[in-house]
């Protein structure tokens, strides 16, 4: 009866593995469009792509398909100058730390976009979870005049083909 009860929780752990290896996230660091550092994650059906040195959710679209967000191609693997200037719209999903009617306030205006807002480079990390769920964190402090810790989550769970991926912005004093 042992011996039975062993096979059956062997035979239990081995599908869950192959069960999260077909039906779970993958993630991995890739050099996406000239830059170094990017972070993937894909499940069946979407793949994300976030690249931390600017701060940008780049791709998101169907597994080796489409890019269903706005890109600047010709910004590709561009940074933002450490010199005053224009702003970067490389395109992507961009997180905006302080409300866009505060920025004449701190001295700007109400476009473009403050300077300080572009760099300097995001730190990020990606993880499976047990669930089989690819997660993205970006993580960034802004000095004077914001004083703002800011995170970034993007999350893509697993399972059958999905079409959705969730993700979570927040922002906090220091």
């Amino acid at each position: 009866m042992k011996k039975i009860q062993l096979r059956g929780a062997i035979f239990s752990l081995l599908f869950c593995v192959v069960a999260l290896h077909v039906f779970g996230a993958s993630v991995e660091p890739v050099r996406f469009k000239g830059w170094d550092g990017a972070l993937r994650v894909t499940n069946q059906a979407v793949e994300i792509v976030v690249v931390p040195r600017i701060g940008r959710l780049v791709h998101f679209g169907p597994v080796e398909g489409e890019n269903l967000l706005s890109f600047n191609e010709a910004l590709a693997g561009q940074t933002p100058s450490e010199e005053e200037g224009d702003w970067v719209n490389h395109g992507g999903d961009w997180l905006w730390p302080v409300h866009q009617g505060r920025w004449d306030d701190m001295g700007g205006s109400f476009w473009p976009p403050l300077r300080l807002m572009e760099g300097p480079a995001w730190e990020g990390r990606a993880w499976i979870e047990e669930d089989g769920t690819g997660v993205i964190r970006m993580s960034r402090s802004y000095g004077a005049p914001l004083f703002l810790e800011v995170e970034r989550v993007f999350i893509l769970p697993p399972g059958k083909p999905r079409r959705d991926a969730g993700g979570t912005s927040r922002a906090s004093h220091r």
